[in-house]
């Protein structure tokens, strides 16, 4: 991922302001206004990493997209509930829509999602929070390039596997049992328990 003109700009300006400030964060003969604009400068950081996030999932959320399905995909219990031929993009997308359905919802970055295409950017922008950390200055810039080029895709992707496959196995488990029965029913065995 290329850097825009403006967004090179922009990040420095902050880093910029970052390090300019930072020589003047501990004086203690600064008044009480001064403090309150370095707690607004503070929360401004916040917000920019925020968009910096944001924008890094924007730039990788079809290559982490991939990962996530692909994984879902080499799975093997996924494979036979779906069957070999039938496991496609949408087929799987649908079967994460259900899982979560079955669930009633999850638990992400402190608010409850209801299907895939909410919990994906989530966790994903959740995870890409984690690994920019609380870095500061130069450290920084360096990961936000580097996650920008994509080089914890992988990573994002575990992140919002991690979430799903506890309920994708439960969902999994659930419908197995179901389809074993009601199979074996079909087939003039019966129907059993096991």
């Amino acid at each position: 991922m290329k850097l825009n003109k403006e967004t090179l700009k922009r990040i420095i300006k902050e880093e910029m302001q970052a390090v300019l400030s930072e020589d003047y964060a501990y004086s203690d003969d600064r008044d009480q206004d001064e403090r309150i604009e370095d707690n607004t400068e503070f929360e401004s950081a916040e917000i920019s990493s925020n968009k910096e996030s944001k924008s890094i999932f924007r730039n990788n959320k079809d290559q982490i997209y991939k990962i996530v399905l692909t994984r879902f995909r080499d799975m093997d219990r996924v494979r036979s509930m779906l069957g070999q031929g039938n496991a496609t993009n949408d087929a799987i997308h649908d079967l994460l829509n259900k899982a979560i359905d079955s669930a009633g919802s999850v638990r992400v970055a402190g608010k409850n999602v209801r299907y895939f295409n909410e919990l994906f950017p989530a966790a994903a922008i959740e995870e890409i929070d984690d690994l920019i950390g609380k870095l500061d200055g130069q450290r920084k810039l360096q990961r936000v390039r580097e996650l920008s080029r994509g080089s914890e895709n992988k990573a994002i992707a575990t992140h919002v596997v991690n979430y799903l496959s506890p309920i994708v196995t439960k969902f999994l488990d659930e419908n197995r049992n179901f389809l074993q029965k009601a199979g074996s029913f079909v087939k003039g065995k019966g129907f059993r328990e096991e």
